[in-house]
């Protein structure tokens, strides 16, 4: 299956960043992955690149290009796209952006907001930590030593335990 298996990546109007180190991750893997495909016909589920920063015009105008030029949207109304929307932010005030929200597979990054997850279809990207952090055991200062054991704390009759040093 996972030999097979391809997304086709609809290329956007004009390139954008992504607002989450998530969603850019994700898209980065994608498109460098062994499933990506540029054959349509050959795709199992066909990704739709979104910045959460556009206007609901713009992307209103996206989704009606997708529909018109590409025949993969109206092959089963759209349930094997995906999309990220890094805030659940999208708005269902136009039919195209509705009928992508509630057919598509939306990608949101932990935690979605209330209301904007559909727990049956969507699916939550982790938080990516931006920061790194020395995970070293090795103190900061090299002169000073530690030499530490637990044992039970007899005094107080719990079956607890205390650091000695």
């Amino acid at each position: 299956m996972l030999n097979k298996f391809k997304i086709f990546i609809y290329k956007p109007n004009a390139a954008f960043p992504y607002e989450s180190p998530s969603e850019s991750l994700f898209y980065t893997f994608l498109r460098s992955s062994p499933f990506a495909t540029e054959d349509g016909e050959q795709a199992h589920l066909y990704f739709v690149p979104l910045s959460s920063n556009v206007r609901i015009n713009s992307l209103s105008r996206f989704v009606r290009e997708i529909q018109r030029a590409l025949p993969y949207w109206n092959r089963i109304l759209s349930v094997d796209h995906v999309f990220i929307s890094y805030r659940g932010n999208t708005t269902d005030g136009d039919r195209n952006v509705l009928e992508l929200r509630k057919n598509a597979i939306q990608i949101s990054c932990f935690p979605a907001p209330v209301g904007k997850f559909i727990p049956h279809k969507d699916v939550s990207l982790p938080a990516v930590s931006t920061f790194s952090v020395d995970m070293s055991l090795e103190p900061k200062n090299a002169s000073v030593r530690f030499l530490s054991y637990l044992r039970p704390d007899q005094s107080s009759g719990a079956n607890e335990s205390a650091l000695v040093n």
